[in-house]
């Protein structure tokens, strides 16, 4: 995670400094922020010989939440601008992943 650092306000007049909130959120190839962020992420498939793999499958019921450590690779970044239906540009940076392997901590 990117740690935040706080800036010093430039004048002494200064009711508030907005650059303080100014988080390191992530621009198209054309500078722009994004309005959303995406992260995609694969299927896994556990393997039915993987002691650990069936444990963790178990834990996988519908309606609970389930803490699990993902390894994964970065297979696609992409940035797409968009119009939104209220005439607005949207811009949309998004990461695909493809899951290595699952455990539950």
């Amino acid at each position: 995670m990117t740690e935040l650092t706080e800036v010093p306000v430039q004048s002494e007049d200064a009711i508030f400094d907005a650059a303080r909130y100014d988080l390191p959120i992530p621009k198209d190839r054309y500078g722009r922020k994004a309005d959303k962020l995406v992260v995609s992420l694969g299927t896994w498939e556990p393997d039915r010989t993987s002691e650990d793999d069936l444990e963790v499958f178990g834990k996988l019921e519908k309606g609970t939440y389930v803490d699990l450590r993902l390894r994964a690779f970065v297979i696609e970044t992409s940035e797409r601008s968009k119009t939104s239906d209220e005439g607005e540009d949207e811009t949309e940076v998004k990461r695909v992943l493809r899951v290595h392997s699952v455990e539950a901590t």
